[in-house]
C-alpha cells in the first residue's frame, strides 16, 4: 500500500503519546512561524501619515491667536506642575 507524506505524518502522530504530540505542535508552529513570517503591514505608515495630516490639519481650522504668548504659557505651566 502506498501512502501519501501527509498519511505517513497522521499515522505516525496518532501513534505518539500526548507529550510527543504536544511536541509535533509546537514544531510545526515553529516552522510554520519561520517559513510564513508576519510581515510587516503597509498600512502601519500610511496610518501615522493619515494621522500627522490630521493633527496639520486641526492645527489649521483651529490656530492660536495671533496674540498667543507662547512663552508666558510654557511659565505657567511649569508654575502649575512643579509649584514654582
Amino acid at each position: 500500500m502506498i501512502m501519501t507524506l501527509r498519511q505517513e505524518a497522521y499515522e505516525k502522530i496518532a501513534a505518539l503519546p500526548d507529550n510527543g504530540i504536544r511536541l509535533v505542535i509546537a514544531l510545526a508552529d515553529e516552522i510554520l512561524k519561520q517559513s510564513n513570517p508576519e510581515p510587516v503591514p503597509a498600512s502601519d505608515a500610511d496610518e501615522k501619515r493619515a494621522a500627522f495630516q490630521n493633527i496639520l490639519e486641526y492645527r489649521r481650522q483651529h490656530p492660536f491667536p495671533a496674540n498667543f504668548d507662547w512663552e508666558k504659557a510654557r511659565e505657567e505651566a511649569i508654575a502649575e506642575k512643579y509649584g514654582l
